[in-house]
């Protein structure tokens, strides 16, 4: 099966999944590399920057993020829901361990101090308890990974 990369008429129509998609599947099925540059010069901004901000995030001991880190953020990122924020909340962000949390906590007051509440049952199901109140809307994620990319040049 040949590995083909299909650019949409509209760009600015697509989700972050299939924005990321073309970009990746150019990279991984060895496309000529300008045109995978090609396909991300044609992603809006907000995607370009969020594709930006995984390649400079860090774990706490300042390497680069791993892949399922990254994975869990950009998940996030494609489908902002309590369950994608229960999986990439946790990630630290820097070599400080600043995490997705404590970032948008520190730039937004009313931020949930509570996380998601389950129990286990006997048959080691989780079953959620609490939900998150609230997860940062789109405007307050990009302030959020702003702050982080900041407070990382800062140190």
């Amino acid at each position: 099966m040949a590995c083909r990369v299909t650019t949409p008429v509209n760009m600015q129509q697509l989700e972050w999944s299939e924005a990321k998609l073309i970009v990746t599947s150019a990279r991984v099925c060895r496309l000529p590399y300008d045109t995978a540059e090609r396909c991300l010069a044609r992603l809006p901004s907000v995607f370009r920057f969020m594709i930006y901000a995984l390649d400079q995030f860090t774990d706490s001991l300042g390497e680069p993020l791993r892949d399922f880190s990254k994975g869990r953020l950009a998940a996030f990122f494609a489908d902002p829901r309590a369950s994608t924020w229960e999986d990439a909340h946790g990630v630290a962000l820097n070599a400080q361990g600043l995490t997705l949390w404590q970032a948008w906590i520190a730039l937004d007051p009313d931020a949930p101090r509570e996380g998601r509440h389950v129990t286990i049952d006997a048959f080691d199901r989780v079953h959620v308890v609490r939900e998150w109140e609230q997860i940062p809307d789109g405007a307050m994620l990009s302030r959020i990974v702003q702050f982080v990319l900041e407070s990382t040049g800062r140190q």
